[in-house]
Parts: C-alpha cells; structure tokens; sequence
C-alpha cells in the first residue's frame, strides 16, 4: 500500500493534509491509566495495522517513556483515571510473553496461558506471596512451548469432544458478560452450536467428526491466507492483553 517513499497514493499525490482523520491519527483508540496508555488497532489506518501484523519485528519496541506536565498532574489524580495494580501489570507481562513466545502453533501459546491462569486462580491472584513459584511456573512454560511438550499435551486435550463442548459453555458464559463485541460473539456462539447440533444431544462420535471438520478447516485457512505466518496470529492474540 506504500510506495518507496512510504507514502501511500493519496498522501504521495495530494499531500498530507488530504489524509483523513482515520489515516493521520494514531492510535484512534487508546485505554488510559493513571501512569500507563495502552495503544489500539482499533479503526487504525489498514496500512499502520498492516505494518503491525505482518512485520515480524513490529512489536519488539513496545514501551515509550514520556514525562510531561499533563502526564505528571494525572498520575497525582488518581481519582480520575484507574491505576492498574501491580499484580495486574505482571500478569498482563506474563500473558504477554507467552503468547508470543516460540511454539509450533498459536494453540499452545494460549493452552500456556490457561495453565498460567487455572494457577492463578488457586493461589486466587495472591500474587506477591507466590511469586517465585509463578515466575518458575512461567519459565517452565516457555521451556515446554519451544520443546514442544504443551503441543503434547494439547494433541491429547483435542481428542476429547466432552472437553471442548464443556470449554464452549464457558466461553458462552463469559461472552454473555462482555459490553464490547458480545451481539457479536453471540451470534458465532450460536452458529458454532447449532453446527454441532448440541439442542439435539449427539453422541460424542459425532461431535468428535464436527469438531474434525472444523479443525481441517481452520488449518487450510491458516495455510492458505494472510495468517500463514505464525507471528500474525501471535500478534493478534497478543493485542488482547495491553
């Protein structure tokens, strides 16, 4: 979408003062905390998520320390925006971090983080005093991703169709609380559902070959689109926790 000068047509020919609002201004989006901004694709220029996406090193520089008097005068007002707790920011690091972390598919990133939450909420999110064992617990999911033994052990969750219709519930549960995006996900939701036929109680052999098709579905459009490089879909999930 850019020429060499990295110029898109418009802005190459008619100027900058041409561009739209959703082409000049970046982020559109932004979540703000008392000493923190988090920025968003949200409505982003196509080219600037373009450039996030599909550049592998896009997202290494991820923090940009600015002390300016607004800024200050905010972090004294805590009333007016919420600050984010410690233990929040060193989940959300940890959340992070495995998700882009070296693994053969984005699946086990994510089965990672699932193990990181189920210990969080045993030790129900008391991080500071179970910090050696989470930060060891971290590292020892990182050794599994790029070993390969959580896609083992994410080979032998798939097999089962009693999990994964258990796991759909869940999700449903928690789409049904979400403000943003919940019509939505709703409605893929109840597509999903309707598709493995589940108002109608199947045998677990049959979900079993619903869930197959879905799954050598889902492969051919990793294989055969603009997700074919690992660190795309890494970076999608990845945008879900800042």
């Amino acid at each position: 979408m850019l020429n060499e000068d990295k110029l898109c047509t418009i802005h190459a020919k008619m100027g900058a003062n041409a561009l739209s609002v959703t082409c000049k201004t970046f982020p559109r989006t932004q979540k703000q905390y008392a000493n923190e901004t988090l920025l968003s694709l949200t409505m982003a220029c196509p080219e600037v998520a373009n450039q996030v996406l599909f550049q592998p090193d896009s997202m290494l520089v991820n923090e940009d320390i600015k002390l300016i008097v607004e800024t200050a005068n905010r972090i004294g007002k805590k009333a007016a925006h919420i600050e984010r707790s410690q233990t929040t920011q060193l989940i959300n690091l940890f959340c992070s971090h495995l998700v882009m972390a070296d693994s053969p598919a984005i699946e086990d990133n994510l089965l990672a983080i699932v193990h990181l939450i189920l210990y969080l909420q045993q030790i129900e999110f008391d991080v500071e005093a179970h910090l050696d064992d989470l930060e060891s617990l971290f590292l020892t999911l990182n050794r599994q991703l790029s070993s390969g033994d959580m896609a083992q052990q994410r080979s032998q969750i798939s097999s089962s169709a009693k999990m994964k219709v258990m796991l759909l519930s869940i999700f449903g549960t928690a789409i049904s609380q979400l403000n943003r995006g919940r019509d939505f996900l709703e409605e893929n939701h109840q597509a999903l559902a309707h598709y493995l036929e589940l108002d109608q109680e199947p045998s677990d052999a049959k979900i079993g070959d619903k869930f197959s098709q879905l799954d050598t579905q889902w492969k051919k459009v990793l294989a055969n689109s603009c997700l074919s490089d690992e660190h795309v879909m890494k970076k999608l999930s990845s945008l879900s926790y800042v």
